[in-house]
């Protein structure tokens, strides 16, 4: 993907999916109060023809970044992301991208950015508004560079689906990758990350004793 050209789409308009999300901010929510009602957010399709960089060559290309500029993402580069994550690649079986032991598909994804943070839900390619305060730097902890990243990829598994937590933490590892792989392809970076303030992250989402933040994945356009 042209970076100049994403670039230039980005400057001259917001995003839609951020227009959204802080239209509901501009309906009288406070910048930490939970809208969990809020309506899904359809997201672009991801067409396979749009992005011609080869499996090889991501794998070539990959690294990790620490530093990450502030450029804003596209609604088709969040969406190819969050695809790559944990989408359905059979939605007629609701199978997805990533495996999962006894297809339990255990791991769920969260969409942190500026304007808030949101839920990806696969089977309708969509983002559901959780908050819309910015819980980037939660997710950064004490190293704030990664605060800067545009997205920040919140991995998050469910422990009551199977029972084995080192089970799901092989599975949320497989999630990290594919992102990792997908940002690759879109010319962009990543960094699996553990180091979190995972206790007020789990509070602002309002997560359920069984769900455990694992890890997260700084998305953006690399400075080193």
């Amino acid at each position: 993907m042209n970076s100049l050209k994403s670039h230039q789409k980005t400057a001259s308009n917001t995003s839609r999916i951020l227009k959204v999300l802080l239209a509901a901010a501009a309906l009288g929510l406070t910048a930490s109060c939970a809208v969990s009602d809020a309506a899904a957010e359809k997201l672009p399709e991801v067409k396979a023809d749009a992005y011609p960089m080869s499996l090889v060559e991501a794998l070539q290309q990959r690294r990790s970044a620490r530093n990450f500029k502030s450029q804003a993402l596209t609604d088709e580069q969040v969406a190819a992301l969050l695809w790559a994550a944990a989408g359905e690649n059979r939605p007629e079986q609701h199978l997805r991208t990533v495996p999962s032991a006894r297809n339990k598909q255990e791991v769920q994804v969260y969409a942190l950015s500026a304007a808030g943070a949101s839920l990806y839900e696969p089977a309708t390619h969509s983002l559901k508004l959780i908050t819309t305060e910015d819980l980037r730097p939660l997710a950064a902890g004490p190293q704030v560079n990664f605060a800067a990243a545009p997205l920040i990829v919140l991995i998050v598994g469910d422990n009551s689906k199977l029972g084995k937590r080192e089970i799901t933490y092989a599975d949320a590892g497989f999630v990290s990758q594919n992102i990792c792989l997908m940002a690759t392809a879109l010319g962009l970076s990543s960094r699996p990350r553990m180091t979190m303030e995972k206790d007020e992250l789990k509070s602002a989402l309002k997560l359920g004793p069984q769900l455990e933040i694992i890890l997260n994945n700084p998305v953006g356009y690399a400075e080193d």
